[in-house]
């Protein structure tokens, strides 16, 4: 949920909500959805998806806005 973020975390994060989304993980997986897509297969897709996930979801790795948006 949001209140695990810090203020700024949230702050920055309420910028790329869309469709309803109302936490990280929501925006993150659409991200790594969208990202994923250009693969070939649906195989590839999902494994590289799961990749972007591991490094996204825990915040090791956070896109610039155009990427988020």
């Amino acid at each position: 949920p949001l209140s695990e973020l810090s203020e700024s975390q949230q702050a920055v994060l309420q910028k790329y909500l869309i469709n309803g989304e109302t936490t990280w993980a929501e925006v993150i997986r659409r991200v790594a959805r969208f990202v994923s897509s250009a693969e070939a297969t649906p195989e590839l897709q999902q494994y590289w998806e799961e990749k972007f996930l591991s490094v996204l979801l825990p915040m090791k790795l956070v896109p610039g806005g155009s990427i988020l948006a």
